[in-house]
């Protein structure tokens, strides 16, 4: 019988902390989902469902939310439960289900996400799908699949499942 053997934390997957309480990098599951420790190294605070690539020129496990992506970063991981201020130390998640913020802003007519599966980074954290006509597309590397159509509303929040690779 395999097992997964992870360390003892007390501390909560949504605690946000302005000192770290545990390692960079570490590791849990918790209800079936897959977390990693984390710090936001960027100028700006990460809300609550948006994705997040590692910060250039960071060193281990440092993030940034930034108004572009970069095509050539995967997505680290999605806040899942709690606001990081900045420069905060938190649980990110890597692998689970969870939601997403839409980035699509196409102005010809709905898009539903069911029609584009295959998620991706999108400018502030957002998502959206590889392709999508004249709204905004995903750049990033692919990082999970959409559970839930969503309409054509910028901003409208939606069923994920993640699997970040950064």
């Amino acid at each position: 019988m395999a097992y997964y053997k992870q360390p003892l934390l007390t501390e909560s997957v949504s605690a946000v902390t302005a000192t770290p309480s545990v390692e960079l990098g570490t590791k849990r599951i918790v209800d079936g989902r897959e977390y990693i420790y984390a710090y936001n190294a960027g100028g700006a605070q990460a809300s609550q469902y948006l994705v997040v690539q590692r910060a250039a020129g960071a060193e281990g496990e440092s993030f940034t939310v930034t108004t572009t992506v970069d095509p050539y970063i995967a997505v680290m991981g999605v806040v899942h439960n709690a606001t990081f201020t900045t420069a905060t130390y938190g649980w990110l998640l890597k692998r689970g289900a969870t939601r997403g913020i839409f980035a699509d802003s196409n102005t010809t007519g709905p898009v539903a996400m069911a029609k584009y599966p295959n998620l991706h980074a999108c400018a502030d954290g957002t998502v959206g799908p590889s392709t999508g006509g004249t709204g905004t597309t995903g750049i990033g590397a692919m990082f999970g699949r959409a559970l839930s159509a969503v309409s054509d509303i910028t901003g409208a929040s939606f069923a994920m499942y993640v699997d970040c690779r950064g």
